[in-house]
């Protein structure tokens, strides 16, 4: 029996949220979950400091049905126990790209 896209999608998804491939473990707002996270992003697109605070722009991507709601813009969310902002959410094949931001001295 021929895989189907969907099937293929779902396959790929397995790998890139597998532990022992890409994802790590990260407590995310409370809940322990497997996902991708880039805490260095703002070293790829510019960091603004001020007073000895830089802003630490991060990406978590993560499978849509691991999180109880989607965030929003301006939402708070806790990644290992630091706070983030949500700048923007989207979604693409059943995986959340969530673009958060995080001050950092």
């Amino acid at each position: 029996m021929a895989s189907t896209f969907k099937d293929q999608i779902a396959s790929d998804l397995a790998v890139f949220m597998n532990p022992d491939e890409f994802a790590e473990t990260h407590e995310v707002d409370g809940q322990q979950i497997n996902c991708v996270y880039v805490n260095d992003v703002y070293q790829q697109k510019g960091q603004k400091v001020q007073d000895g605070v830089y802003e630490n722009v991060a990406v978590l991507y993560v499978k849509v049905s691991e999180l109880q709601d989607r965030p929003v813009p301006e939402q708070h969310m806790r990644i290992d126990g630091d706070l983030h902002l949500v700048l923007k959410c989207g979604e693409n094949m059943g995986i959340l790209e969530i673009t958060l931001e995080a001050n950092e001295t």
